[in-house]
Protein backbone atom coordinates (compact mmCIF):
# COMPACT_ATOMS: atom_id res chain seq x y z
CA UNK A 1 0.00 0.00 0.00
CA UNK A 2 2.83 2.31 0.85
CA UNK A 3 4.28 1.90 -2.54
CA UNK A 4 0.78 2.46 -4.08
CA UNK A 5 0.96 6.10 -2.35
CA UNK A 6 4.56 6.84 -3.49
CA UNK A 7 3.81 6.06 -6.98
CA UNK A 8 0.89 7.84 -6.96
CA UNK A 9 2.31 11.17 -5.18
CA UNK A 10 5.01 11.44 -7.68
CA UNK A 11 2.46 10.87 -10.49
CA UNK A 12 0.22 13.42 -8.91
CA UNK A 13 3.05 16.15 -8.29
CA UNK A 14 4.78 15.30 -12.13
CA UNK A 15 1.30 16.27 -13.58
CA UNK A 16 0.51 19.31 -11.62
CA UNK A 17 4.33 20.49 -12.36
CA UNK A 18 3.41 19.75 -15.79
CA UNK A 19 0.31 21.68 -16.34
CA UNK A 20 2.12 24.84 -14.68
CA UNK A 21 5.03 25.03 -16.42
CA UNK A 22 3.36 23.98 -19.77
CA UNK A 23 2.55 27.36 -21.42
CA UNK A 24 5.64 28.96 -19.57
CA UNK A 25 9.19 29.83 -21.02
CA UNK A 26 11.46 28.77 -18.39
CA UNK A 27 13.74 31.98 -19.27
CA UNK A 28 11.46 34.02 -17.76
CA UNK A 29 11.22 32.10 -14.66
CA UNK A 30 15.35 32.30 -14.95
CA UNK A 31 14.95 36.13 -15.19
CA UNK A 32 12.97 35.93 -11.81
CA UNK A 33 15.44 34.48 -9.68
CA UNK A 34 18.61 36.49 -11.05
CA UNK A 35 16.51 39.98 -10.02
CA UNK A 36 14.96 38.41 -6.69
CA UNK A 37 15.43 40.24 -3.51
CA UNK A 38 17.16 37.52 -1.55
CA UNK A 39 17.37 39.85 1.62
CA UNK A 40 13.94 39.37 2.13
CA UNK A 41 14.49 35.62 2.50
CA UNK A 42 16.14 36.61 6.13
CA UNK A 43 13.12 37.40 7.57
CA UNK A 44 11.16 34.63 6.10
CA UNK A 45 13.33 31.97 7.73
CA UNK A 46 13.02 33.74 11.06
CA UNK A 47 9.39 33.50 10.86
CA UNK A 48 9.35 29.49 9.23
CA UNK A 49 11.17 28.83 12.66
CA UNK A 50 8.67 31.16 14.69
CA UNK A 51 6.04 29.51 12.89
CA UNK A 52 7.24 26.11 14.38
CA UNK A 53 7.98 27.29 17.88
CA UNK A 54 4.34 28.42 17.88
CA UNK A 55 2.29 25.40 16.74
CA UNK A 56 4.63 23.05 19.39
CA UNK A 57 3.11 25.89 22.01
CA UNK A 58 -0.56 25.15 20.48
CA UNK A 59 0.12 21.66 20.46
CA UNK A 60 0.15 21.65 24.34
CA UNK A 61 -3.12 22.88 24.83
CA UNK A 62 -4.44 19.96 22.29
CA UNK A 63 -3.05 17.51 25.06
CA UNK A 64 -4.72 18.87 27.38
CA UNK A 65 -6.39 17.92 30.46
CA UNK A 66 -4.38 15.03 30.10
CA UNK A 67 -0.69 14.80 30.24
CA UNK A 68 1.41 16.91 27.79
CA UNK A 69 4.43 16.27 26.36
CA UNK A 70 7.13 18.97 27.16
CA UNK A 71 7.78 21.70 24.67
CA UNK A 72 10.82 20.85 23.75
CA UNK A 73 9.88 17.43 22.62
CA UNK A 74 6.79 18.58 20.65
CA UNK A 75 9.09 21.09 19.28
CA UNK A 76 11.39 18.24 17.90
CA UNK A 77 8.64 15.79 17.48
CA UNK A 78 6.88 18.75 15.21
CA UNK A 79 9.94 19.32 13.03
CA UNK A 80 10.70 15.46 12.31
CA UNK A 81 7.23 15.27 11.39
CA UNK A 82 7.72 18.23 8.97
CA UNK A 83 10.82 16.50 7.33
CA UNK A 84 9.31 12.94 7.35
CA UNK A 85 6.30 15.10 5.27
CA UNK A 86 8.84 16.49 3.22
CA UNK A 87 10.36 13.32 2.10
CA UNK A 88 7.78 10.72 2.24
CA UNK A 89 4.15 10.89 0.33
CA UNK A 90 0.38 10.93 2.10
CA UNK A 91 1.34 12.39 5.17
CA UNK A 92 3.03 9.94 6.87
CA UNK A 93 5.15 12.09 8.63
CA UNK A 94 1.66 12.72 11.25
CA UNK A 95 2.69 8.79 12.27
CA UNK A 96 6.27 10.22 12.68
CA UNK A 97 5.26 12.69 14.99
CA UNK A 98 3.40 10.85 17.19
CA UNK A 99 6.05 8.29 17.16
CA UNK A 100 8.40 10.53 18.54
CA UNK A 101 5.73 11.71 21.16
CA UNK A 102 5.35 7.93 22.54
CA UNK A 103 8.92 7.31 22.44
CA UNK A 104 10.07 10.46 24.42
CA UNK A 105 6.92 10.94 26.82
CA UNK A 106 5.63 7.54 26.78
CA UNK A 107 2.27 8.99 25.19
CA UNK A 108 0.15 6.49 22.73
CA UNK A 109 0.47 6.31 19.45
CA UNK A 110 -3.14 6.77 19.36
CA UNK A 111 -3.85 9.27 21.95
CA UNK A 112 -1.11 11.40 20.10
CA UNK A 113 -2.72 10.73 16.42
CA UNK A 114 -6.16 12.21 18.13
CA UNK A 115 -4.54 15.14 18.59
CA UNK A 116 -3.15 15.88 15.20
CA UNK A 117 -6.43 15.34 13.59
CA UNK A 118 -7.81 17.73 15.90
CA UNK A 119 -5.29 20.04 15.18
CA UNK A 120 -6.44 19.86 12.16
CA UNK A 121 -9.66 20.86 12.35
CA UNK A 122 -9.11 23.26 14.56
CA UNK A 123 -6.55 24.70 11.59
CA UNK A 124 -9.83 24.07 9.48
CA UNK A 125 -11.84 26.32 11.98
CA UNK A 126 -9.49 29.04 11.90
CA UNK A 127 -9.09 28.42 7.81
CA UNK A 128 -12.48 29.21 7.05
CA UNK A 129 -12.36 32.44 9.48
CA UNK A 130 -9.52 33.72 7.95
CA UNK A 131 -11.00 33.48 4.70
CA UNK A 132 -14.06 35.47 5.52
CA UNK A 133 -12.33 37.92 7.40
CA UNK A 134 -10.51 38.45 4.32
CA UNK A 135 -13.39 38.17 2.28
CA UNK A 136 -15.61 41.05 4.31
CA UNK A 137 -12.30 42.82 3.89
CA UNK A 138 -11.50 43.03 0.97
CA UNK A 139 -13.86 43.28 -2.38
CA UNK A 140 -11.58 41.28 -4.86
CA UNK A 141 -11.04 37.91 -2.38
CA UNK A 142 -15.07 38.23 -1.55
CA UNK A 143 -15.56 38.19 -5.46
CA UNK A 144 -13.49 34.99 -5.88
CA UNK A 145 -15.29 33.41 -3.34
CA UNK A 146 -19.24 34.29 -4.37
CA UNK A 147 -18.32 33.35 -7.76
CA UNK A 148 -20.02 30.47 -8.88
CA UNK A 149 -16.84 27.51 -9.90
CA UNK A 150 -15.04 29.14 -6.26
CA UNK A 151 -18.40 28.83 -4.15
CA UNK A 152 -18.67 25.12 -5.08
CA UNK A 153 -15.52 24.34 -4.31
CA UNK A 154 -16.22 26.53 -1.27
CA UNK A 155 -19.25 24.59 -0.39
CA UNK A 156 -18.16 21.20 -0.96
CA UNK A 157 -14.94 21.99 1.08
CA UNK A 158 -17.14 22.50 3.71
CA UNK A 159 -19.57 19.94 2.98
CA UNK A 160 -16.49 17.35 3.57
CA UNK A 161 -15.39 19.78 7.52
CA UNK A 162 -18.88 18.73 8.68
CA UNK A 163 -18.70 15.38 7.84
CA UNK A 164 -15.50 15.39 10.13
CA UNK A 165 -16.79 17.44 12.68
CA UNK A 166 -20.13 15.10 12.69
CA UNK A 167 -17.48 11.79 12.98
CA UNK A 168 -15.14 13.42 15.95
CA UNK A 169 -18.79 14.66 17.32
CA UNK A 170 -19.79 10.88 17.59
CA UNK A 171 -16.28 9.10 18.44
CA UNK A 172 -16.14 12.09 21.51
CA UNK A 173 -19.42 12.27 23.08
CA UNK A 174 -20.78 8.41 21.30
CA UNK A 175 -17.90 6.56 21.30
CA UNK A 176 -18.83 3.26 22.37
CA UNK A 177 -21.67 3.37 19.61
CA UNK A 178 -18.97 4.73 17.32
CA UNK A 179 -16.60 2.04 18.10
CA UNK A 180 -19.18 -0.91 17.88
CA UNK A 181 -20.74 0.21 14.15
CA UNK A 182 -16.75 0.55 13.21
CA UNK A 183 -15.55 -2.85 14.17
CA UNK A 184 -18.61 -4.34 12.59
CA UNK A 185 -18.52 -2.45 9.33
CA UNK A 186 -14.38 -3.31 9.21
CA UNK A 187 -15.28 -6.79 10.69
CA UNK A 188 -17.21 -8.19 7.63
CA UNK A 189 -13.39 -8.35 5.99
CA UNK A 190 -11.09 -9.12 8.76
CA UNK A 191 -11.82 -9.82 12.66
CA UNK A 192 -8.31 -9.02 13.17
CA UNK A 193 -8.29 -5.72 11.80
CA UNK A 194 -11.79 -4.97 13.34
CA UNK A 195 -10.39 -5.69 16.95
CA UNK A 196 -7.22 -3.12 16.54
CA UNK A 197 -9.44 -0.79 15.13
CA UNK A 198 -11.53 -0.46 17.76
CA UNK A 199 -8.50 -0.05 20.04
CA UNK A 200 -6.92 2.67 17.69
CA UNK A 201 -10.42 4.45 17.94
CA UNK A 202 -10.71 4.34 21.91
CA UNK A 203 -7.17 5.53 22.16
CA UNK A 204 -8.37 8.18 19.30
CA UNK A 205 -11.21 9.18 21.31
CA UNK A 206 -8.68 10.48 24.29
CA UNK A 207 -7.18 12.75 22.19
CA UNK A 208 -10.14 14.94 21.96
CA UNK A 209 -10.70 15.52 25.69
CA UNK A 210 -9.73 19.41 24.94
CA UNK A 211 -13.22 19.87 23.77
CA UNK A 212 -14.51 19.62 27.03
CA UNK A 213 -13.02 22.76 27.59
CA UNK A 214 -14.36 25.84 25.93
CA UNK A 215 -12.13 27.89 26.97
CA UNK A 216 -9.17 25.45 25.95
CA UNK A 217 -10.92 25.40 22.91
CA UNK A 218 -10.85 29.12 21.96
CA UNK A 219 -7.56 29.16 22.83
CA UNK A 220 -6.44 26.77 20.50
CA UNK A 221 -8.44 28.40 17.63
CA UNK A 222 -6.82 31.74 18.73
CA UNK A 223 -3.73 30.59 18.60
CA UNK A 224 -4.44 28.84 15.47
CA UNK A 225 -5.45 32.38 13.37
CA UNK A 226 -2.06 33.44 14.63
CA UNK A 227 -0.26 30.49 12.41
CA UNK A 228 -2.19 31.40 9.37
CA UNK A 229 -1.29 35.41 9.84
CA UNK A 230 2.59 34.47 9.89
CA UNK A 231 2.28 32.11 6.99
CA UNK A 232 0.42 35.15 5.53
CA UNK A 233 3.43 37.46 6.39
CA UNK A 234 6.20 34.65 4.82
CA UNK A 235 3.87 34.79 1.74
CA UNK A 236 3.38 38.49 1.53
CA UNK A 237 7.66 39.07 1.95
CA UNK A 238 8.35 35.95 -0.53
CA UNK A 239 5.81 37.72 -3.43
CA UNK A 240 7.58 41.68 -2.25
CA UNK A 241 11.28 39.38 -3.29
CA UNK A 242 9.58 38.48 -6.76
CA UNK A 243 8.22 42.07 -6.88
CA UNK A 244 4.92 41.22 -6.95
CA UNK A 245 3.05 43.50 -4.50
CA UNK A 246 -0.92 42.64 -3.95
CA UNK A 247 -1.14 44.02 -0.49
CA UNK A 248 -1.15 41.85 2.94
CA UNK A 249 -4.55 40.29 2.89
CA UNK A 250 -4.58 39.18 -0.45
CA UNK A 251 -0.74 37.57 -0.12
CA UNK A 252 -2.61 35.64 3.00
CA UNK A 253 -5.27 34.59 1.14
CA UNK A 254 -2.96 32.94 -1.36
CA UNK A 255 -1.43 30.97 0.87
CA UNK A 256 -4.45 30.02 2.93
CA UNK A 257 -5.54 28.40 -0.48
CA UNK A 258 -2.19 27.66 -1.53
CA UNK A 259 -2.06 25.37 1.24
CA UNK A 260 -5.26 24.28 1.07
CA UNK A 261 -5.21 23.11 -2.32
CA UNK A 262 -2.17 20.67 -1.24
CA UNK A 263 -4.41 18.80 1.43
CA UNK A 264 -5.57 16.51 -1.54
CA UNK A 265 -4.15 14.82 -3.44
CA UNK A 266 -0.72 14.49 -1.86
CA UNK A 267 2.25 14.86 -3.26
CA UNK A 268 6.20 15.05 -1.55
CA UNK A 269 5.81 18.60 0.42
CA UNK A 270 3.10 19.26 -2.00
CA UNK A 271 5.82 19.96 -5.02
CA UNK A 272 3.63 20.39 -8.16
CA UNK A 273 0.73 21.25 -6.47
CA UNK A 274 1.81 24.17 -5.10
CA UNK A 275 3.59 25.84 -8.18
CA UNK A 276 -0.30 24.71 -9.46
CA UNK A 277 -2.67 26.97 -7.69
CA UNK A 278 0.52 29.78 -6.84
CA UNK A 279 -0.34 29.80 -10.77
CA UNK A 280 -3.96 29.42 -10.79
CA UNK A 281 -4.84 32.31 -7.77
CA UNK A 282 -2.19 34.50 -8.88
CA UNK A 283 -3.57 34.80 -11.97
CA UNK A 284 -6.45 36.22 -10.80
CA UNK A 285 -4.43 39.50 -9.65
CA UNK A 286 -2.68 39.72 -13.23
CA UNK A 287 0.51 38.43 -11.89
CA UNK A 288 2.49 36.54 -14.76
CA UNK A 289 3.15 33.21 -14.44
CA UNK A 290 7.32 33.35 -14.29
CA UNK A 291 6.52 35.36 -10.67
CA UNK A 292 4.08 33.11 -9.70
CA UNK A 293 6.18 30.18 -10.10
CA UNK A 294 9.31 32.38 -8.43
CA UNK A 295 7.43 32.42 -5.90
CA UNK A 296 6.11 29.21 -5.48
CA UNK A 297 9.30 27.12 -5.98
CA UNK A 298 11.01 30.02 -3.43
CA UNK A 299 8.10 28.95 -1.07
CA UNK A 300 8.34 25.02 -1.77
CA UNK A 301 12.62 25.37 -1.50
CA UNK A 302 12.48 26.91 1.86
CA UNK A 303 9.86 24.80 3.41
CA UNK A 304 11.81 21.83 2.24
CA UNK A 305 15.48 22.93 2.81
CA UNK A 306 15.17 24.66 5.35
CA UNK A 307 12.81 22.72 7.70
CA UNK A 308 14.33 19.64 6.23
CA UNK A 309 17.65 19.94 7.61
CA UNK A 310 16.01 21.23 11.16
CA UNK A 311 13.84 17.95 11.38
CA UNK A 312 16.95 15.83 10.26
CA UNK A 313 19.36 17.61 13.52
CA UNK A 314 16.53 17.45 15.77
CA UNK A 315 16.09 13.06 14.92
CA UNK A 316 19.76 13.36 15.81
CA UNK A 317 19.10 15.42 18.37
CA UNK A 318 16.53 13.01 19.77
CA UNK A 319 18.20 9.88 18.84
CA UNK A 320 15.52 8.61 16.59
CA UNK A 321 16.11 6.38 13.76
CA UNK A 322 14.27 6.90 10.59
CA UNK A 323 13.76 3.28 10.17
CA UNK A 324 11.68 3.36 13.46
CA UNK A 325 9.55 6.06 12.06
CA UNK A 326 8.75 3.91 8.96
CA UNK A 327 8.41 0.52 11.08
CA UNK A 328 5.62 2.44 13.80
CA UNK A 329 4.02 3.76 10.45
CA UNK A 330 3.58 0.24 8.99
CA UNK A 331 2.35 -1.01 12.37
CA UNK A 332 -0.21 1.92 12.50
CA UNK A 333 -0.71 0.76 9.18
CA UNK A 334 -2.04 -2.57 10.01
Amino acid sequence: MRKLNIALSVVVGGFFLYLAFRNVNFSDVSACFRQANYLLVIPTLALIYFYCMVRAYRWGFIYRPGAVPSYAHRFSAILIGIMANNVLPAKLGEIARAFVIGKKDGIGIGRSFGTIILERVFDFIALIFTLIVIAILNPIERKMILDSGSRSAFIFTIGGFVAILVALFLLKFFTEFFVKVAKAIIGVFSKKFSEKTGELLISFAEGLKPLDDPVNALKIIGVSVFLWSIQGVIAWLLLLAFSVNIGFLSSWFVVVVMILGCVLPPSPAGIGTTQLVAVLILSAYGVKSAPALGFSIMYNFLGVAFLTTLGWYYMVKESIKFSEMIVADGKESK
